[in-house]
């Protein structure tokens, strides 16, 4: 997925020049070989795809976790299946 987003990314305006980060004070967007866009390229560019936000990180839920939010946050299986639906 990180190619497409990559790619998609590239054509979504930027706002400013960025100050570059290095060292201690900068933060990676990298695991491994595949790194990834800035925060807006990044969602607009899943969003574009049709992928929002909120699918990310799903991959890290594992069953505890997902009861826990099941649990802790107000509607969440209706949020979730809502986005899925629109998406």
């Amino acid at each position: 997925m990180a190619p497409i987003i990559n790619y998609i990314a590239k054509y979504v305006p930027k706002g400013r020049e960025r100050r570059l980060n290095v060292g201690l004070w900068g933060y990676s967007r990298e695991v491994g070989h595949v790194s990834l866009p800035r925060a807006i390229p990044l969602t607009t560019a899943g969003y574009s795809i049709g992928i929002p936000p909120e699918f990310i990180g799903l991959v890290a839920l594992d069953d505890e976790r997902c009861r826990l939010c099941k649990k802790n946050i107000c509607e969440f299986r209706k949020r979730f299946r809502r986005r899925i639906s629109i998406s």
